[in-house]
């Protein structure tokens, strides 16, 4: 019940947040350096996300 309550932006600030602590972790688990990997990967992750959250709102309200 209150899942379907969720705006898309809340979807989309649940997976920054959670991507933004287990980046850091899994780059020091392959010996990377977080800093030059985290940043591109998660505005990359953050931006995929936003356009498919914009483009499924938009198919349900169109009902295509």
């Amino acid at each position: 019940m209150g899942f379907n309550k969720l705006s898309p932006n809340s979807v989309q600030v649940i997976i920054y947040t959670t991507l933004g602590c287990l980046l850091p972790l899994v780059a020091r688990g392959f010996r990377l350096d977080p800093a030059v990997l985290v940043s591109p990967v998660l505005a990359s992750v953050v931006d995929i996300t936003g356009m498919l959250i914009y483009f499924f709102t938009i198919t349900r309200l169109l009902g295509l």
